[in-house]
């Protein structure tokens, strides 16, 4: 998931209104509405900071934190939880 901190969130912490990303299927562009998550945003922002996952993507791999995870893996990581 190519998403980066600095898309989400202000060099303050704060959460930006919206991100925007394109499809890599279709190339189109794409508006994330950032407030309905704002709050779980914010959490697992500090999970990062608490879990020392320092990287410039908001989807790390812990093995490898200068990599971001697939979106195969955050997919399977967003059913597991939702369960």
């Amino acid at each position: 998931m190519r998403l980066k901190q600095t898309d989400i969130f202000n060099p303050d912490g704060s959460i930006k209104q919206n991100a925007f990303i394109h499809d890599r299927k279709t190339g189109k562009p794409n508006t994330l509405y950032l407030k309905p998550v704002q709050t779980e945003l914010l959490l697992y922002r500090q999970w990062l900071l608490d879990h020392r996952l320092a990287s410039e993507w908001l989807f790390p791999s812990i093995q490898h934190p200068d990599q971001h995870i697939t979106e195969k893996q955050f997919y399977k990581v967003m059913t597991y939880v939702r369960h």
